[in-house]
């Protein structure tokens, strides 16, 4: 699982791409325990993983992300920007499933602002 600091109660979107040959289920966390989605999928050409895309941050901004298959969680690795020149933040992530270490298993991105 991997937290990431976004502004307190900002506006945020959200998408998420499967690329395998397992069922890969990402939790995306907002408020522990209490608000908690889920988008699974299965697919293995950046098959879009269906779910809202449109989130709010909680109070203290905190947004998480949890990706597994199999009952296993999947290493995740991530690259936080800013587009030059503008207010515009952007989060990639990959996740993998497997041994051959291509971290594209699961593809998805936060971005804010939105709205």
């Amino acid at each position: 699982m991997v937290s990431f600091n976004l502004p307190p109660n900002t506006n945020f979107g959200f998408v998420s791409l499967c690329n395998a040959a397992q069922v890969q289920v990402l939790q995306l966390i907002i408020v522990p325990g209490e608000e908690v989605y889920v988008f699974e999928q299965l697919g293995t050409e950046s098959v879009l993983m269906p779910g809202p895309t449109a989130f709010k941050s909680a109070d203290d901004g905190v947004v998480s992300v949890y990706i597994h298959s199999n009952g296993k969680e999947e290493p995740i690795r991530y690259q936080q920007s800013i587009i030059p020149g503008t207010n515009v933040n952007y989060i990639v992530l990959g996740a993998e499933d497997s041994s051959d270490q291509d971290f594209n298993d699961v593809i998805a991105m936060i971005y804010w602002p939105i709205g």
